[in-house]
């Protein structure tokens, strides 16, 4: 599970999620396997604004990761952080 280690997330060259999320088809529906896709990809623009937490321990940096929200005050990474929210539990 490489791949979920912060610094690897932040990475814009990095393996898809799906082959991840669909060992958990009860946390991602089929219906949001695109967005999730999307928070995915998305997450490497951030990397200079996340950068800081690139040494946190997985947990905590995916626990992080949640509370970033955008301008409507909604979780920018809500699909995203709920699965690792189960992976991590």
């Amino acid at each position: 599970m490489q791949l979920l280690e912060p610094e690897k997330a932040l990475n814009d060259k990095k393996p898809s999620i799906i082959p991840l999320a669909l060992q958990f088809p009860t946390v991602v529906s089929e219906d949001h396997l695109d967005r999730l896709c999307d928070q995915w990809r998305e997450l490497a623009s951030y990397k200079g604004d996340l950068e800081h937490l690139a040494d946190m321990e997985r947990p905590a940096f995916w626990l992080e990761l949640k509370q970033i929200t955008e301008c409507n005050a909604k979780p920018k990474f809500d699909v995203l952080s709920e699965l690792m929210s189960v992976i991590f539990r």
